[in-house]
């Protein structure tokens, strides 16, 4: 008996707790119809428009590369690859430019010759060795 009473008090202060909770509780208004806020525009549509910059893909010999490349022509960019000094590939609507990526300098004046605003960095390692990948 004496369990069953202090289950009853334990109920009882839990639904007296509950009941002073719900009374304290600050009131939130609701909105009248549930509407959500309208969306934010953008000024362009992802991957529909274009922007005006000039994109750099960096690493553009690589398969990933060769498809951005091909992507930012296909939208309208001034699109400039860069791919290894050794590399005889060209892109239709792209400049190349040719540099070796661990080449600070080198990497950098491609940057300047192509008056970047943005670089895409498709790098990947060549080994696939921890030592190689920290290069990139």
């Amino acid at each position: 008996k004496s369990n069953y009473r202090g289950m009853a008090r334990v109920i009882l202060l839990a639904a007296a707790l509950a009941r002073s909770a719900t009374a304290l509780r600050p009131a939130v208004p609701r909105m009248a119809s549930r509407q959500r806020p309208a969306p934010l525009r953008m000024a362009f549509t992802p991957g529909v428009d274009k922007t005006d910059e000039k994109v750099t893909i960096v690493g553009a010999s690589g398969y990933i590369g060769k498809a951005v490349v091909r992507e930012c022509v296909r939208r309208g960019y001034d699109t400039t690859a860069v791919t290894r000094p050794q590399s005889s590939l060209t892109f239709d609507g792209a400049t190349t430019a040719r540099a070796e990526s661990e080449n600070l300098n080198d990497i950098t004046q491609c940057f300047k010759d192509a008056q970047t605003q943005v670089v895409i960095c498709c790098l990947a390692s060549r080994s696939g060795t921890e030592a190689d990948s920290l290069k990139v």
